[in-house]
């Protein structure tokens, strides 16, 4: 018989789309923050950079 030949992949991954959702919800995050503290957000572009810092943590802890 033939052993069976392991994968070292390692551990199973999370489907794309999961993953996906995952991103978006972070990048969500700091409005969903200004609603329920009520605080009113600075502006957009400071809104932006938030959302695509916890979007790039997001992506380093995905690997």
């Amino acid at each position: 018989m033939v052993p069976k030949e392991e994968s070292s992949a390692g551990p199973p991954a999370l489907p794309g789309s999961v993953v996906a959702l995952l991103y978006v919800l972070a990048a969500l995050l700091p409005m969903f923050a200004a609603l329920a503290t009520g605080i009113a957000p600075v502006g957009a572009v400071s809104e932006f950079g938030t959302a695509l810092g916890l979007t790039a943590g997001a992506l380093l802890y995905s690997y």
